[in-house]
């Protein structure tokens, strides 16, 4: 079969593509780090007030215990406010105070999900190095081991100092 003229350059190119790739070892570097996330991210499932961790690649969610503070159903009951009357107030309070710290000191994006579970969610670059994965990964470590109450009560100082200043 004859090679047609225009399927040459087309052929030259992804040739020197495909050696370029291979001789500075792209697919090593573009596959290894999800791996390496799988391995790393597993370590926050002892931490104590994680629950569940679901996911595969670079997408996770973290499923967290509820939340049992002291005296906190009869605090929000006396809150005038109507998001507090919602029976999973506290668990989302907690996830948003996460990703407040999360990204308040250590420059993470994170989000969460409020389904039928309530999860923090964790999607890193799909470019990354393994030295940014160690860095996530010991952040979140770092954040989940603070306890709620001190999260919750940080993310709500910095929300109303926030609102203050701007009136």
């Amino acid at each position: 079969m004859m090679m047609m003229m225009t399927d040459l350059p087309t052929r030259i190119v992804s040739h020197i593509a495909t050696e370029s790739f291979l001789k500075v070892g792209f697919l090593k570097t573009f596959l290894s780090p999800p791996w390496y996330f799988i391995k790393k991210i597993h370590e926050i499932t002892n931490l104590k007030y994680v629950e569940s961790l679901t996911g595969d690649g670079f997408h996770w969610g973290i499923g967290f215990e509820k939340i049992k503070l002291l005296n906190l159903d009869k605090l929000l009951k006396l809150l005038p406010i109507e998001i507090t009357k919602d029976p999973r107030f506290a668990e989302k309070l907690y996830v948003s105070s996460i990703i407040n710290e999360l990204y308040r000191k250590y420059n993470i994006l994170s989000y969460a999900g409020f389904n039928s579970e309530i999860k923090l969610f964790i999607s890193p670059p799909i470019i990354i190095s393994e030295q940014e994965i160690d860095h996530a990964v010991e952040s979140i470590i770092k954040t989940l081991e603070k306890k709620p109450l001190v999260l919750m009560t940080s993310f709500v100082q910095n929300y109303l100092l926030r609102f203050l200043n701007k009136n």
